[in-house]
């Protein structure tokens, strides 16, 4: 199976700098990665992004903080990411 992303990266909002060096390790890496901040635009039904996204990864890696676990769109993130598996 062909996947568009390698790395489907889950972030608090707040861990958002950390999160776009993560990204950018990534990519240096050859990696392709999924990172809201980037591949979600202006009027995208987020939550259908998010759940195409989880599906065309191949992995998915959380970017553990405090922020992140007071995080709903990471909790539903994680929780999409283990129904669709």
């Amino acid at each position: 199976m062909a996947f568009e992303h390698d790395v489907f990266l889950s972030y608090s909002f707040e861990d958002k700098d950390e999160a776009r060096q993560l990204h950018d390790t990534l990519f240096a890496a050859g990696l392709r990665c999924f990172m809201a901040e980037t591949n979600v635009r202006a009027g995208d039904q987020i939550g259908q992004k998010i759940r195409d996204a989880l599906l065309a990864s191949r992995e998915v890696c959380l970017l553990c903080s405090k922020a992140t676990l007071k995080s709903e769109w990471v909790t539903t993130e994680w929780g999409a990411a283990w129904v669709l598996v």
